[in-house]
Parts: C-alpha cells; structure tokens; sequence
C-alpha cells in the first residue's frame, strides 16, 4: 500500500514534470464550478483509420473552473479522448462515455489548441472530472494520468511531449495508491515524484 503524508508529499520533490509557476491551482469548488451545455457529438467517418473513433461536437458547451475561469469547446471541435492515457480508460472508463466525458472534451479541445499552459488544462480537467460527477480519487487519479503523462507544450503552444505509455502495473499502483489517498490536494498531487509507482 502506498499511503502518503503530508511530509511524504513533500519528499517527492517532481522529476520528470516541474511545474512552471505560471499557474497556481486551486482545490474542486462546487459552488464555483458549472457545466453549460450538453454534449451533442456525431462520429466522423473517415477512410484514415486513424480517425475512426473521433466525434465532432455539435453544439458548443462551456465549462467555468473552480477558479473562476471560463473554457469552452466550441460546435466542431474534434475529440477523441486521445489526451488521457489508454491504459486508464480500462480503470475509470472511457472517456466518450464515463462519468468524467464531458470533462474529457474540454480536455480534448486545450490540448489540441494549446492556447492555456499544459499545468492549467491539466489542472482543469480534474476540477471538471469532479463536477461532472467522479469521485476523488477517481479524478486525482486521472489527473495524475494526465500530469505526469499527458501532452506537454511550451508557453507558445509548441508540443513538446505528446501522450507517453504508461505500464498496467505502474496504472494499478497509481490507482491504488489514488484510492488510499483521496484527499490530497492539486499541489500536493503535482509535487509527487512518478518515480514511486514505477519501481
């Protein structure tokens, strides 16, 4: 079992992804945070099988963070959920139909865009994975799925490291260790040190 304190915490100082300062997170607030909207999506036929599981939105749907800011996607955006590591879609559900889908999309639409920093667009799809209805550890798990190894960009939108694998044995301890430790904090999820899972 990998249960953790606050001093632990603090002892796993980030290796593979140091948080930039450009952005501050703030914890899940439901008086603040509101969906707007419904997602309407059709799937894309196309001859690229590549393209085979893609959806294009067609209303626009908003989302306004804990924080108080506002990320919409607008009506035909392209999503594929291709922004969340594989290997978690088999432990929390995929995101085109789970709990956290409406989350998925605004997702989906900043890591292609690029237009927020990587720390904030993950940061946010945690904060939407609660309101959308999925638990605590649940949605700490996905964001740690998506911190550590979700796309990362530079602050003009340049990709500088696209979706990494993750092992199933490395994703069943971080579940386990999410569902040990369901009230972390985002600071406190985004200072442990990946490392402690892939041992």
């Amino acid at each position: 079992m990998l249960a953790v304190s606050t001093v632990s915490v603090a002892a796993f100082a980030l290796q593979l992804r140091t948080p930039t300062g450009q952005f501050d997170p703030v914890d899940y607030n439901p008086d603040l945070a509101e969906f707007r909207g419904t997602v309407k999506a059709e799937w894309i036929r196309n001859s690229d099988p590549r393209d085979a599981k893609k959806f294009k939105l067609l209303d626009t749907i908003e989302y306004t963070a804990s924080n108080g800011t506002t990320w919409t996607a607008n009506s035909g955006s392209e999503i594929d959920g291709a922004s969340i590591p594989r290997i978690f879609w088999t432990l929390v559900g995929a995101p085109t139909t789970g709990l956290y889908r409406d989350a998925s999309v605004i997702h989906d639409v900043y890591c292609d865009s690029r237009e927020r920093s990587w720390e904030e667009t993950h940061w946010v799809f945690r904060d939407a994975c609660r309101e959308a209805g999925l638990g605590p550890w649940k949605a700490n798990l996905m964001y740690l799925a998506v911190f550590h190894y979700g796309p990362i960009w530079d602050l003009e939108g340049n990709l500088q490291r696209a979706v990494q694998p993750v092992s199933p044995e490395t994703a069943k301890k971080m579940r386990d260790f999410c569902r040990d430790n369901p009230d972390l904090t985002a600071e406190q999820l985004r200072q442990i040190d990946p490392r402690i899972w892939e041992i």
